[in-house]
């Protein structure tokens, strides 16, 4: 009796194990997918919204990816998504405003040090409660001027030194 319980027990392990081992390919195969520039605008829009967070990271850095899908992405419970979708140079404006509002500063940070980023975003992270990413704004070279300007008198020293610099004054001014 025994040993047909261990039977039973080895058959019922070894079948769980074939499922998960499937639904890892399965996962796999949705990672592959929705990283291909390929996939259709419909099919990256549903991969969008796959429970699983590192096909939402694929999609987030794919750069044929649909607008909608940024947006959707841009509003992602997970933190590594949307600071994915910060770097995604294809981004829409949209989706990048909306990442610029982002609690997280990791977020802001990655958009912020991106080297192509649009400058009405640039203009919101001028404005940041961190410190980090101002000095980012500052050195990015989509910053326009007015930007740049309204930092020179940043409660930050680091910031005003990085601006002062950009604008040709004398660091020490």
């Amino acid at each position: 009796m025994k040993i047909k319980k261990l039977i039973i027990s080895l058959s019922l392990s070894l079948l769980f194990t074939g499922q998960a081992i499937a639904a890892d390919q399965t996962l796999r195969q949705r990672v592959k997918e929705a990283s291909k520039p390929s996939t259709t605008s419909a099919r990256i829009l549903q991969l969008a919204s796959d429970e699983a967070k590192q096909v939402r990271l694929a999609v987030a850095s794919n750069r044929r990816a649909p607008i909608e899908a940024h947006i959707k992405l841009a509003i992602d419970t997970s933190i590594d998504v949307r600071a994915a979708l910060a770097l995604n140079i294809n981004g829409p404006e949209q989706a990048k405003l909306m990442l610029a509002k982002d609690q997280e500063t990791e977020v802001r940070l990655r958009l912020a040090k991106c080297g192509y980023m649009f400058p009405s975003v640039l203009e919101i992270l001028a404005e940041d409660e961190s410190a980090d990413v101002r000095k980012l704004v500052a050195i990015n070279y989509n910053a326009t001027e007015e930007v740049l300007v309204s930092l020179k008198h940043d409660p930050n020293s680091e910031v005003r030194r990085k601006v002062k610099a950009r604008l040709g004054f004398p660091v020490g001014h």
